[in-house]
């Protein structure tokens, strides 16, 4: 309570005094750095035994842990079939390479149906998405161990091509590239 009167007085003495500008602007962040010091040490922000013990047992960690408010669950989440892909990409003028693969979309399983529908109404759009996108890739895209950054693509393409944001990740099955 001392920090904040403190802090209070040097806001009153910067704001009624004639000092300079850049004297004033000192003044203020003194005066909010002792407030705020003020308050951290009310709310239990400080640094006393009894937080720190708190914090480091993990016994009252444990205890704090509420099941029911769980935002991600891994074994929650089931795969949509989104389709079989097959398309052709140049890749100069005398190579040209056939890609083709199944996709699968991850969503939160209670979400299934609500992803099916989805998928079934915008099939055509989804679709044209997944093809475009592939289309656009760099050869290094598609030969990434992992294609993390068309997946990330393919995902947001998806997302936005079926109105929605339930589509959580996207994974490929038999993908394959050959020289055509």
């Amino acid at each position: 309570m001392l920090g904040s009167r403190v802090a209070l007085e040097i806001w009153n003495i910067t704001i009624m005094s004639s000092a300079t500008s850049r004297h004033r602007n000192t003044f203020v962040c003194l005066a909010a750095t002792l407030l705020i010091g003020s308050l951290s040490t009310l709310c239990g922000c400080g640094g006393g035994d009894e937080a720190k013990a708190e914090v480091t047992d993990p016994q009252v960690v444990l205890a704090q842990f509420d099941e029911s408010r769980k935002r991600h669950d891994p074994v929650r989440f089931v795969e949509v079939e989104l389709g079989e892909f097959f398309t052709t990409k140049q890749l100069d003028e005398n190579r040209i390479i056939t890609i083709s693969f199944t996709l699968y979309g991850v969503v939160p399983e209670k979400q299934r149906d609500e992803m099916m529908e989805k998928k079934n109404r915008f099939e055509k759009r989804m679709r044209d998405a997944v093809l475009t996108e592939i289309g656009k890739a760099k050869i290094e895209d598609l030969t990434e161990p992992h294609m993390g950054l068309l997946r990330s693509r393919l995902l947001k393409v998806i997302n936005r091509a079926t109105h929605t944001r339930l589509l959580r990740n996207v994974v490929f099955s038999s993908f394959a590239m050959e020289q055509a």
